[in-house]
């Protein structure tokens, strides 16, 4: 492959992958290579390659006889990824209290929290989902551990891409319920609560209690 195909490659797979995130490429939309890469002006190859990338990242699925296709959230994905993301999550916290840094996470995230509300107040929903992500990507930083960072990532375009798609359904009161959690959350780490802040976080994180997303 020619670099000049690696570069296409790479800004194929970031529009794409945005378009994604964005909604501009709803979950379930089928996508021809043929179309992209006339879009582009280019070859056929750079937008396979590119396209590959995002099926083993989880984005795309390919369908024998069928065709390539944006994955579509069921009702087990989402169940699956979220209870992922509490196993993950909940056990940063938990080395955040070890290591004694769970007052410094809290006024962090207080102050995340702070921008989400001016956010929903602007109905800036793009800003909004941007710090929902920043505010648990914060969490699984502070614990530092490299293995924990990665996992987390594994899920994280997903996860950006669902907040912004699904939680559009219902942005006022989906958002202000989130704020709400992070709030109660955020003063459990504050008080020296670890129970009370895992407890809470599982919660937040329990797909059952978020019906925006089912």
């Amino acid at each position: 492959m020619s670099l000049s195909e690696i570069l296409l490659k790479d800004v194929v797979y970031k529009r794409l992958k945005d378009r994604i995130v964005n909604g501009l490429m709803p979950f379930g939309m089928k996508i021809s290579e043929k179309i992209i890469a006339e879009e582009f002006s280019i070859s056929k190859t750079p937008v396979r390659d590119a396209i590959h990338m995002l099926v083993q990242e989880g984005l795309l699925i390919v369908k024998p006889q069928s065709g390539t296709f944006v994955i579509n959230l069921d009702k087990k994905l989402i169940y699956d990824m979220m209870r992922f993301r509490s196993v993950i999550e909940c056990g940063c916290v938990d080395i955040v209290f070890q290591n004694g840094t769970h007052g410094v996470l809290g006024r962090y995230l207080e102050t995340i929290n702070e921008i989400m509300k001016i956010k929903i107040a602007e109905e800036d929903w793009d800003s909004y989902c941007t710090y929902d992500y920043q505010f648990h990507v914060s969490i699984v930083q502070m614990a530092d551990n490299e293995h924990l960072r990665k996992s987390h990532d594994s899920v994280a375009t997903l996860m950006l891409a669902m907040l912004n798609q699904l939680g559009r359904k219902d942005k006022k009161g989906y958002s202000q319920q989130n704020v709400d959690e992070h709030r109660e959350f955020t003063e459990y780490l504050l008080n020296n609560d670890q129970e009370n802040a895992i407890n809470m976080l599982k919660s937040h994180l329990d797909p059952s209690l978020k019906p925006y997303l089912l």
